[in-house]
């Protein structure tokens, strides 16, 4: 029995952010129950089978769904909680119906501020849904306007209220920082807000300017600013004191908890564990093997109400692309890459990077852990994509 990761995608939004370049569309009501049935259908189907099709004469049948349980179940978006809760709850229930799920699955739903009510959370935490991961961005509300989010920082407060009150006791805040004008005092002004709140678990991400997204328009245009370098890594610097002073484990790049509420969803991917996605856009890794489904939800759902493959990329990594993987999704974490394991599973001689690791720990990069390369969680996160490339 092999252990694997749920992610089942919900593709539709309120409205559009002005940075978001994630698969996300604003949808008539019409769209969104046909995509509802679609992947209760393709839930049921996958579960009964786990085959996969990218063509009529292709097949992936293994592994079976008996070979697998899954441990985490991740409702992600877009923005679930465009849904009624009881939508959610009966997607839940479809899931439990067509998988083997642990007794005491992790079973997280994202959820904007503005998209949450006192009786649909309750709804949610009494079906089963035991983390809640709220996309608050930012607790000042200009920031919020310039982002472009359908909430306000009042109602941000509110749904943390809310779902405390629903009971939900992990509950996670989604914070973006540098932002287009944004000083490091503001950012600091945020951190502070936030931890009032006492969330068990924090992820603060740095904006990327997506490629025609309003707000990276407005910065080619020179009508924004965005901070510099130095900015950027003094923000890095506090968010790293003030977080770990307040008692949380930066535990990876840009994630943070109090001991015991790691996301455990998360942790499966940096581990490079096993996962299986569904719905429009998502991606699993099984056996090797990455697959993509249909991005775009219209044709995702006029694909599955035909009983015609939805995936549109099926690729067969190797043992040289798995170990790239794994170091460079390790060396993201705070307990950084198991020199002994890269050997034993991907037939590489640790011995072949002493002398960088050697380098790494001499110059404040890494930690000296034995048997281990792990960056140090502030210089060396922050070279991170580099360091991993000279061990890959």
């Amino acid at each position: 029995m092999r252990t694997i990761s749920l992610y089942i995608h919900f593709p539709f939004c309120r409205s559009k952010c002005a940075y978001c370049d994630f698969n996300s569309v604003v949808a008539d009501e019409g769209l969104r129950q046909r995509y509802l049935r679609a992947l209760q259908d393709d839930i049921t189907r996958t579960g009964n089978t786990l085959t996969f099709r990218i063509g009529e004469d292709e097949g992936l049948t293994r592994p079976t769904a008996s070979d697998l349980l899954v441990t985490t179940i991740y409702f992600g978006g877009g923005t679930p909680t465009v849904y009624p809760a009881e939508e959610l709850c009966a997607v839940l229930g479809r899931v439990r119906r067509s998988f083997p799920v642990i007794a005491r699955p992790e079973v997280t739903v994202e959820a904007n501020p503005g998209t949450v009510t006192a009786e649909g959370l309750a709804l949610l935490r009494e079906t089963g849904f035991n983390r809640l991961s709220l996309g608050v961005q930012s607790l000042l509300d200009e920031e919020l306007r310039l982002l472009g989010r359908c909430h306000t920082a009042a109602e941000a407060r509110r749904a943390v209220a809310e779902a405390r009150a629903a009971g939900f006791e992990n509950l996670s805040l989604d914070l973006i920082n540098a932002l287009p004008g944004q000083t490091v005092g503001a950012w600091q002004a945020t951190l502070h807000d936030a931890l009032h709140l006492q969330p068990e678990h924090i992820s603060c991400y740095g904006l990327s300017l997506e490629k025609d997204t309003p707000l990276a328009r407005a910065v080619e245009a020179g009508e924004l600013r965005v901070p510099d370098e130095d900015t950027l890594v003094e923000m890095y610097e506090l968010t790293h004191r003030l977080l770990t002073g307040s008692g949380y484990e930066h535990y990876e790049i840009a994630n943070y908890a109090l001991p015991g509420y790691q996301c455990r969803h998360n942790v499966n991917y940096w581990r490079n564990g096993e996962y299986l996605g569904l719905g429009a856009g998502a991606w699993s890794y099984l056996a090797g093997r990455r697959m993509k489904h249909e991005p775009d939800p219209a044709r995702w759902v006029e694909k599955s109400e035909q009983g015609l493959p939805t995936l549109t990329e099926i690729e067969e990594l190797d043992e040289r692309q798995r170990a790239g993987e794994a170091i460079m999704l390790a060396l993201r974490t705070a307990e950084g890459l198991d020199l002994a394991e890269l050997q034993s599973r991907y037939h590489l001689d640790p011995d072949r990077y002493s002398i960088r690791l050697k380098a790494l720990i001499e110059s404040g990069l890494a930690l000296d852990v034995a048997g281990r390369l792990v960056l140090h969680p502030v210089h060396g996160f922050l070279l991170q994509s580099e360091i991993a490339q000279m061990f890959m």
